[in-house]
This record gives C-alpha cells, sequence and structure tokens, in this order.
C-alpha cells in the first residue's frame, strides 16, 4: 500500500526521468508497482494524480473533422486495394486501425 506522498513523489520522480513528462499509466505502473487501485485511494484517475503532482493533463484525442475517415478510407480502397476490404485485406494489413493510420499519413 502506496501513501499519497509516495505516489506523488514517483509520478515526479519518473516524470523527471522522462524528459520532464509524466510516464503513461501503464509504464508507470510497470516501472512503480503502483496500481490503479493505489491511485484510486485518492484521486479519481491518474490524470488527475498527475495534475497534483505539478503537471499539465494530457490533453483528450481530437476529433476528426466530419467525413474525413470514410475520406480517407475510400481513397484508400481506390488506391490500394481496388475494392472493398475482405477480412482477409484487413487481416494482412494488421487491423482495422493500421489501415486507417496507413491511409492518414
Amino acid at each position: 500500500m502506496f501513501s499519497k506522498d509516495e505516489i506523488l513523489r514517483e509520478i515526479r520522480r519518473t516524470a523527471e526521468d522522462n524528459d520532464g513528462k509524466p510516464l503513461g499509466y501503464k509504464r508507470f505502473k510497470s516501472e512503480t508497482g503502483i496500481g490503479i487501485t493505489d491511485i484510486w485511494k485518492f484521486w479519481r484517475d491518474y490524470g488527475d494524480a498527475t495534475v497534483e503532482a505539478g503537471f499539465e493533463r494530457n490533453k483528450p484525442h481530437t476529433k476528426y473533422p466530419e467525413g474525413v475517415l470514410e475520406e480517407k478510407m475510400a481513397l484508400f480502397i481506390r488506391n490500394k486495394l481496388h475494392k472493398y476490404p475482405t477480412q482477409g485485406d484487413i487481416r494482412l494489413e494488421g487491423n482495422i486501425i493500421q489501415i486507417f493510420r496507413l491511409v492518414l499519413i
């Protein structure tokens, strides 16, 4: 069991080792052993703990403008596949997220 001060100290220490940026929660847990249940004893979430430790909260992912993903997927289909992707096409590309990453570059 970790105290509030110990958790804040670990957030600051690991951030210092990471060029002044707090680690993401998964990496923080793997490096410190401090789990989400330890965090929940004092804060709503890991972001709140990093704010109390003196850092800015990560900004949420921004939403793509309406129609952008559809347009990019259409271009991918037209320019690379020349047909609507089957499950096999998606599997060969890795997964649908990779397809969108390829298209958005």
